[in-house]
C-alpha cells in the first residue's frame, strides 16, 4: 500500500510508533528524510523476525507511505488493523 499525506514525516512517525507500541521499532535511516517503522517479534531461535515494514520519506508538500508486509505471521495485528491506523496517523 502506498499514500501521500500533507503531514509533516516527523507527525506521521510519532503517531504510528505511538500508536503500534512495543512491537514497532523506529529507525532513522542514512538517506536523506527517510524513517523506517519495523514491526515484528522474536523468535524461538532468538532471531528478530519483522512482519511489516512502513517506509516513510519526507516530501516537499508532506509525507509519502509505503507499507509492506512480509510472510512472518504475526497475529497482535492483522494487515486490515495497520491500514487502518497508517490511515489515520497520515490524516494528522
Amino acid at each position: 500500500m502506498r499514500l501521500n499525506t500533507q503531514a509533516k514525516m516527523a507527525d506521521v512517525a510519532k503517531c504510528l510508533r505511538n500508536n503500534l507500541g512495543d512491537e514497532a521499532t523506529l529507525v532513522q535511516l542514512p538517506a536523506k528524510n527517510q524513517i523506517e517503522i519495523r514491526i515484528g517479534q522474536s523468535a524461538a531461535s532468538g532471531e528478530y523476525l519483522y512482519a511489516y515494514l512502513i517506509s516513510l520519506t519526507a516530501q516537499a508538500d508532506g509525507t509519502a507511505l509505503e507499507l509492506r508486509k512480509t510472510d512472518t505471521w504475526f497475529p497482535q495485528l492483522t494487515p486490515a488493523e495497520l491500514e487502518a491506523e497508517v490511515k489515520a496517523c497520515a490524516r494528522s
